[in-house]
């Protein structure tokens, strides 16, 4: 669990403005007991419509629902 005292500072860094595109309400972190290690991040903006997932390469916000 040493990864999630780790979360907050990475969080704060990923919601710094010029990482995001649009606002975001609710973001969801699912955390890989095995490699303690964070799998999945997702993001929605405040009307729940739209779905973000970080992009680790880019170090970005980018829509999931878009073709």
């Amino acid at each position: 669990m040493d990864q999630v005292a780790h979360l907050i500072g990475v969080i704060g860094r990923m919601l710094r403005p010029e990482m995001m595109s649009e606002l975001l309400e609710m973001i969801e972190v699912t955390l890989d007991m095995k490699s303690d290690r964070f799998s999945e991040l997702r993001a929605f903006d405040p009307a729940n419509e739209k779905e973000h997932a970080f992009d680790e390469t880019e170090f970005r916000w980018k829509r999931t629902d878009l073709p």
